[in-house]
């Protein structure tokens, strides 16, 4: 069978998600792919192999899975004051921070290490001996949607816990010749990028050689939002332009297939350990010598089955690096590139040389474009419509900065004399490559904020391009109502979204020490109330902006902000000329001066709304937000006990949202509302003593209860008597330091919870 290696991969990609998410209709999938193999072979030997063949690569896939997640799910008590590890990973390193992965020599478990630099005299090294004493945890899973699933991420590196170290030393060094050399070139090469270029220049070098990225929060926000962040990420393109270059000395010098081979292989393998041996790298290095190879034993080389067969090395060694972005990007853009990229390429007959590279230079950043859009959108939320026109541009000032810096360095090391006209040159090429980057990065529209995709959205997206490209036939007759099949397929999804839902769903995010609600009604109605809030991040873009793309929300309905605490308003700043708002309610007790958004907000043509009790927000027949307090007539206490207080209510059932109020706020809602009761409460003040009094829920007497927290708070947040309270109540609680982000939704009558982690 000519690719055979594709259908092995998609078999053993099946086998994997089979056994990951345990759910059966993979088996089934699994069994049509399988069936469709064997009925594309030509004759019973080609069957015994692919039977053979299949069933062994998706056994091993099954196997290695399982093996990963029993690994995970083995939660050891490391209650050993310290631990003896091997250094399995080169350092990065960070302003004072270091980061390595450890072996533990006793038990085999793998950590992910944080050093501060005063914890530890000497810099470990990869195959280093240290002894290493700490924090040690499981680490975090995706805490909310459309959030980064870290322990997910680590699977893929075979990563099993985090230690935070407290005390480290080194007590043996990598003693392996050939480890120690690979290690202390990279050394060296990293101490003459830091004695020859400038801080940012030195950071932006070690990203183009090996892949670290230590340039700084807005540089890196930069080239992101740019779209050329894959040159900083060691990958094929890097790979590519070491291959031409050594081709191109090859060829002048009449250097022997077999000579060239040989050399490739020996750098290749050098390079890809200095850069960690990373994914793209490894397919890159693994596609450029199986080219080679296949001119030295003549045999077509067929990029397709080359990417597949290296895919299938991949899951091999580890099935959860198909889960990482750099996997699903580097074999989306290479996929692209031998499928659609010579289809389009071979339409144009252009003669002039360099319009001719340009243009199709062009033609294969688009196509890239095109096919890794669903991976962007639904890992990133955004995409640059401009870096088509600037990879053009970068990319071969990249080239020329990669194999300049290979040279310099060696240049530099033998003759140090030449260091500084060699840094000097090297210095403005990076220079030219950050003052095109701002120029693109501060041009509107550089960066456009984007949905995730659904699954079937993104399968009928594919199909799509596929029939675009020729790759399913039809009669003559049929071919023109194949665009309305498609974009009558595309209404129905939408449609259905839209109208089959009629179910309310609330999701009380988890922003850490702080509160942040989102209420989907039916009808595509949205409120948020809250935006939480961090010092040290951007809680409104990272987790709520975030949450809001990957559920395909375009606008917000409705804003509430209880009260001024930046842990409930900073992200609502943050979301601010970030993401549409219609209307924005204000608590009328609080000061305007206390608003520091509101020039902005004003800007954005945000409708202000001052409210106060009695006030109600009708969301069809059925569903009404009402607020319940502060009283008419209160006068401004304090900004916990002057939250703004509102009541959801859906039919049969209702949910309580009661800010910061404390005991004082409480009484008061007691003597004045006859109807408080509620099905769902929203714990007030994160759980703290001085909130949820036993007087409050009995008048609102609940069935279950969510308390924003965050983890390990200095304020011991929540209190063991208010948890103490409600369970002697029988009410049902989840805390978001525990269970993540909190879904319940119900239809009016019944209720659903679904928790994004387990305690």
């Amino acid at each position: 069978m000519r690719r055979m290696f594709v259908f092995l991969f998609i078999e053993g990609l099946l086998m994997f998600l089979l056994v990951s998410c345990e759910k059966l209709y993979f088996i089934l999938l699994w069994a049509i792919v399988f069936g469709l193999q064997l009925a594309l072979s030509k004759n019973k030997e080609e069957i015994k192999l692919i039977l053979v063949a299949a069933l062994v690569f998706s056994l091993s896939i099954s196997i290695r899975t399982a093996k990963i997640d029993a690994q995970a799910a083995d939660y050891r008590d490391y209650s050993e004051s310290e631990i003896f590890c091997t250094v399995i990973s080169f350092p990065k390193i960070n302003n004072e921070e270091i980061v390595v992965d450890l072996k533990n020599i006793n038990d085999k478990t793998t950590l992910r290490c944080y050093l501060d630099r005063e914890v530890i005299e000497k810099i470990p090294g990869f195959g280093d001996k240290i002894l290493v004493s700490g924090n040690v945890k499981k680490p975090p899973e995706k805490r909310n949607p459309g959030g980064f699933d870290y322990r997910l991420y680590l699977k893929a590196y075979n990563i099993d816990y985090l230690i935070y170290a407290e005390a480290a030393s080194v007590l043996e060094e990598q003693s392996n010749f050939a480890i120690k050399s690979i290690s202390d070139l990279r050394e060296r090469i990293i101490r003459v990028l830091d004695s020859n270029l400038e801080e940012n220049e030195r950071d932006f070098a070690k990203g183009i050689l090996f892949g670290e990225k230590n340039l700084s929060d807005e540089y890196e926000d930069m080239f992101v939002k740019a779209g050329i962040s894959h040159i900083l990420a060691v990958s094929g393109l890097h790979v590519g332009i070491i291959y031409s270059f050594f081709y191109t000395v090859f060829t002048c010098l009449k250097v022997s297939v077999k000579v060239q081979f040989a050399v490739l292989s020996i750098f290749l393998i050098f390079y890809s350990c200095m850069c960690g041996l990373s994914v793209s790298v490894v397919r890159a290095s693994l596609m450029v010598l199986i080219n080679m190879y296949s001119r030295i034993t003549k045999y077509h080389y067929d990029p397709i089955n080359a990417i597949f067969l290296v895919g299938c090395i991949n899951l091999c060694i580890n099935p959860y690096k198909a889960t990482m972005v750099s996997f699903l990007l580097s074999y989306g853009a290479v996929f692209s590139i031998s499928v659609f990229y010579p289809l389009i390429a071979g339409k144009f007959k252009i003669k002039n040389f360099i319009i001719k590279n340009v243009f199709l230079g062009l033609i294969l950043t688009i196509t890239i474009q095109i096919f890794t859009y669903p991976i962007l959108a639904c890992n990133f939320n955004g995409i640059s419509p401009l870096s088509i026109i600037l990879n053009i541009l970068a990319v071969p000032l990249a080239g020329v900065l990669l194999i300049a810096l290979i040279i310099g360095v060696f240049l530099a090391a033998l003759a140090p004399f030449s260091a500084d006209m060699v840094f000097g040159c090297l210095s403005m090429i990076i220079d030219l490559i950050f003052i095109l980057t701002k120029y693109f990065y501060d041009l509107p529209f550089s960066y456009i904020r984007v949905f995730s995709l659904e699954p079937l959205i993104i399968l009928m997206y594919y199909m799509f391009l596929f029939y675009v490209f020729g790759y399913f036939q039809f009669e003559n007759k049929y071919k023109n109502l194949m665009p309305i099949l498609f974009a009558a397929m595309f209404m129905c999804v939408l449609i259905g979204n839209h109208f089959n839902d009629k179910s309310l769903k609330v999701t009380f995010f988890d922003v850490g020490q702080g509160d942040s609600v989102l209420i989907e009604m039916p009808g595509n109605i949205d409120v948020l109330i809250d935006g939480g809030g961090n010092l040290n991040k951007n809680v409104g873009e990272d987790v709520v902006l975030k949450a809001l793309l990957h559920k395909g929300i375009s606008d917000l309905d409705l804003v509430i902000l209880t009260h001024t605490h930046f842990d409930h308003s900073k992200g609502i700043q943050e979301l601010i000329g970030n993401h549409k708002i219609k209307r924005l309610v204000l608590n009328n007790l609080e000061d305007e001066k206390d608003f520091s958004f509101l020039e902005e907000a004003t800007k954005m043509k945000i409708d202000l709304i001052k409210s106060e009790e009695g006030d109600i927000f009708r969301f069809g027949k059925q569903i009404s937000l009402e607020v319940i307090y502060p009283l008419i007539g209160d006068e401004y206490v304090d900004s916990n006990n002057s939250s703004l207080v509102t009541r959801l209510v859906y039919d049969q059932i209702s949910f309580i949202f009661t800010g910061d109020i404390e005991e004082y706020g409480e009484r008061k809602i007691i003597e004045r509302n006859n109807e408080i009761q509620s099905t769902i409460l929203k714990v007030a003040h994160h759980g703290s003593d001085s909130s949820t009094s036993e007087a409050f829920l009995d008048s609102i007497d609940p069935k279950m209860a969510v308390i924003s927290v965050g983890e390990n708070n200095r304020y011991a947040h929540p209190a063991d008597k208010t948890l103490e309270l409600m369970s002697n109540k029988g009410i049902k609680y989840y805390r978001t330091d525990l269970n993540g982000a909190v879904m319940i939704e119900t239809d009016g009558k019944k209720i659903w919870t679904e928790i994004t982690c387990e305690e």
